[in-house]
């Protein structure tokens, strides 16, 4: 979890005496697939159609490493994209998709319609709504919450939220040269108390850095809720596009600045991109959890490190430049 990108989490004390109605619940298919894998090139194009013809349906492409570590958009953020592989135990081969939480067998045909109808017009006992708060060429700061509408004896649930990219283009090696609800990074990956009482809330704000690859038009926020035991999906949303806002502010605030680094991947077994786009001279440095100096390097909007030498554990990379520093956490793996 990356605990950094968490600014708030507040737990509503709204009352409600009535049990309310349960609301639609969502359909998630995540996409596991590959931009060097072959195989995938010939079976996607079937699997994005039928989503396309499902227009309820909410996708999420992730790209990890088996049996290609060096496609492009796995290096992009490995950590993340290997994370959500392993919480399904697919990691090994490509394509995938997982349903509601299920994992769907690698034999079955993805171009069916029939392969959503055990999932479709089913109810959920929460409700959940994404909303960017602001979006930036630098930044995204949105608000996820999370109510409970009819009874439930969950005490706990699973939150993810990722950040994906909705349209990208980039010419695959597999010939794929149209990627859809790319997964960017993950902004919030743990376990959270189920509100206690229907009509009862949980909010969270959310903040990131936006990354130089990104386009900012083209970034949403996708919150999804689980059974923590069984991975079930119970209900999940994503983020109403909003336009891009001009950045006219001239001085950075400690907070503003927090926004603007970001570190892909985190954690990591040792190579990281360390980016942020409003320092245009000034220096980074790691150090251990014993105060001595790791690594120390010029720093220009962008720079990737590699820390493959050092051992495991949790280091601290800051950024300082005339404004002043910003200090993160870094994983080494």
């Amino acid at each position: 979890m990356k605990n950094l990108n968490i600014l708030f989490v507040l737990i509503g004390l709204l009352f409600s005496s009535s049990s309310m109605a349960q609301t639609e619940r969502t359909v998630v298919v995540e996409h596991f697939t590959n931009t060097r894998c072959g195989i995938c090139a010939s079976r996607n194009p079937a699997f994005k159609e039928n989503v396309a013809n499902h227009p309820k349906v909410l996708s999420i492409t992730i790209h990890p490493s088996r049996l290609y570590n060096s496609c492009e958009l796995h290096k992009h953020n490995s950590g993340d994209n290997d994370s959500r592989t392993n919480y399904y135990d697919i990691l090994g081969g490509t394509p995938r998709i997982v349903i509601q939480g299920n994992v769907i067998s690698a034999s079955a045909n993805y171009g069916s319609s029939a392969i959503f109808n055990p999932y479709e017009e089913k109810t959920s006992p929460y409700d959940l709504k994404v909303e960017i708060l602001k979006k930036t060429k630098y930044s995204l700061t949105a608000r996820v919450v999370l109510e409970k509408v009819d009874e439930d004896v969950r005490n706990s649930l699973y939150l993810y939220i990722p950040v994906v990219e909705d349209t990208l283009n980039f010419s695959a090696p597999n010939g794929e040269n149209v990627h859809y609800n790319v997964l960017r990074e993950s902004l919030y990956n743990a376990v959270i108390t189920s509100p206690s009482q229907v009509g009862d809330s949980v909010e969270i704000i959310v903040r990131t850095a936006m990354h130089s690859e990104w386009k900012a038009d083209q970034i949403s926020l996708i919150a999804i809720v689980q059974d923590e035991e069984s991975k079930e999906i119970l209900q999940a949303n994503k983020s109403v596009d909003v336009e891009v806002e001009e950045d006219k502010t001239s001085s950075v605030s400690l907070l503003d600045r927090l926004d603007y680094l970001a570190i892909y991947p985190n954690p990591s077994k040792g190579k990281y991109t360390i980016s942020s786009p409003r320092v245009n001279s000034g220096k980074i440095t790691v150090i251990s959890s014993t105060v001595s100096l790791i690594f120390e390097k010029p720093f220009k909007g962008e720079a990737i490190i590699d820390l493959s030498n050092i051992k495991t554990g949790l280091y601290f990379l800051t950024l300082i430049d005339e404004d002043g520093s910003i200090t993160k956490k870094l994983l080494k793996q």
